[in-house]
């Protein structure tokens, strides 16, 4: 594994964090609830690192943009979370799976 893959993971793991978080908010439960929440699913996150298939074929590349999509369009940037998703699909095509969601959740 290069160097690169190893700050892409740590970035898309620290995204990943901020999106939980984010996503839990700060009203739901005490708060050692919430972070074993989110330590439990980055553990079910990362089991698909150990596949092998995450650093071949632009996957880091394309996740990275998918989650930025997500975080920005968390805090209300559409445009730039519409550009973000945009990105991950010229990069690989499997990212058009996130659009089904992404369209709901801008929708309602």
């Amino acid at each position: 594994m290069s160097d690169v893959h190893v700050v892409l993971d740590v970035f898309r793991m620290w995204l990943l964090v901020k999106i939980y978080k984010k996503a839990y908010g700060s009203d739901r439960g005490h708060p050692s609830q919430r972070k074993m929440h989110v330590f439990f699913l980055l553990l079910l996150e990362s089991k698909y690192k150990f596949v092998g298939i995450t650093h071949q074929f632009n996957d880091c590349f394309m996740m990275i943009f998918c989650l930025m999509g997500i975080h920005t369009w968390q805090y209300g940037y559409l445009w730039v979370s519409t550009v973000m998703l945009g990105i991950a699909v010229n990069i690989k095509m499997s990212a058009l799976l996130m659009i089904p969601g992404f369209m709901l959740t801008v929708a309602f």
